[in-house]
């Protein structure tokens, strides 16, 4: 048997080696411009939709979740460590499970017949709200983070659903066939004061907040085909950004809030193009022949993530920069790649892994040092 002071020496050499893989991984992660984080899909590749995250640079596809049900509808956390998302029973029943940013660490949230989806986590990480099929209508609920404190936000008897958070997490925009047609409403976070914001015998669809919380932007048909629009947060000054003959939907906001991406069939395909929030640059961003569609903004504003099938068919996630220019192709599978989100990833992550480097080669040194300059003199 080993003496114990080599078994701590070997241990020592051990632990600091697999700290400075570690650490170098990590900082050659670096060098792949990766610091807007990470992006979260969901892929068929294997059949059922799973959970699956990539780096913008192709690098680091890994698996999130892996069962036989179908998994969709991914809310991350603002401070990028956990996955709230919906995992299907059967057609139309499912339920809200959480886990951490690399996969692990799974619990289950809500276990109650009926379908649960659209959830969406707080900006100050405190609350999720979500759509449930509840005793014949669908209402907005909320819940703490580890499943507690359920309550339930609308009691219509139509369908309350697509909710999002405002910036200062106090309001709720969604969307609510109540009154015949679908329309944009708020409602305060613990579901009072709820009011109409849009008024319109077509439909208005997918509000989505600015950053800085006065305006929202959303998708209406009202004037015969589907155009983008943005509305003051207390329901005036209703203004058209897009005016063309092919429908004009799935609306995003530039984190500086300056400009929106969105999505459009006015060339006879779906093409991502650009514009300033007062409807001025309008830029057409992809050109391929096929579907390009759902772009989402990094956190930092740097990339732009989206769907296109313009290879075969199959849908992949792509991203490129707010110009279009470095479209790159992230994933390649035969079942379709959808839905992207984005994983933030923090400063304090980069800043803490020089030290990491650091601390396991002080942990080689002073164990080579003690095997082999401590060793007692023979006698």
């Amino acid at each position: 048997m080993l003496p114990n002071r080599l078994l701590v020496k070997l241990f020592l050499v051990t632990f600091g080696g697999a700290l400075l893989l570690l650490s170098i991984a990590l900082l050659d992660a670096r060098r792949g411009d990766v610091t807007s984080g990470w992006i979260v899909f969901v892929s068929y590749r294997n059949g059922q939709s799973d959970l699956y995250r990539i780096l913008p640079d192709g690098r680091g596809l890994r698996p999130l979740t892996q069962t036989p049900q179908n998994e969709d509808g991914v809310a991350v956390s603002p401070d990028g460590r956990w996955l709230v998302f919906r995992r299907e029973r059967a057609v139309g029943d499912g339920d809200l499970y959480r886990v951490n940013a690399i996969g692990a660490g799974e619990i289950q949230l809500t276990a109650s017949r009926g379908n649960e989806w659209d959830v969406q986590w707080s900006p100050d990480g405190e609350w999720l709200v979500y759509s449930a099929v509840r005793g014949g209508s669908t209402d907005l609920y909320r819940f703490r983070p580890d499943g507690s404190d359920e309550q339930q936000l609308t009691t219509t008897r139509g369908y309350d659903w697509t909710p999002r958070w405002s910036p200062d997490s106090r309001h709720i925009a969604f969307n609510s066939v109540d009154q015949g047609n679908w329309d944009i409403y708020l409602v305060q976070a613990d579901g009072t004061g709820a009011t109409r914001l849009t008024r319109n015998t077509n439909y208005d669809r997918m509000p989505r907040w600015s950053p800085d919380g006065s305006q929202l932007t959303f998708f209406t048909a009202r004037d015969g085909n589907g155009e983008v629009y943005v509305v003051q947060s207390d329901g005036t000054n209703e203004t058209r950004l897009t005016d063309a003959p092919g429908i004009d939907w799935q609306p995003d906001w530039s984190p500086d809030g300056k400009t929106l991406v969105f999505v459009s069939v006015r060339d006879d395909d779906h093409e991502i193009y650009r514009i300033n929030t007062d409807g001025t640059d309008l830029r057409r961003l992809t050109t391929a022949r096929g579907i390009d569609w759902t772009p989402v903004w990094s956190p930092d504003g740097k990339w732009i993530a989206f769907v296109s099938a313009r290879h075969n068919g199959d849908k992949e996630i792509y991203v490129m920069r707010p110009d279009g220019s470095d479209q790159r192709r992230l994933t390649h599978t035969n079942g379709d790649d959808i839905d992207p989100v984005w994983l933030p990833m923090h400063a304090q992550d980069w800043r803490s892994r020089p030290m990491l480097a650091v601390a396991s080669l002080l942990l080689i040194t002073v164990a080579i040092k003690g095997c082999c300059f401590d060793q007692q003199p023979q006698r």
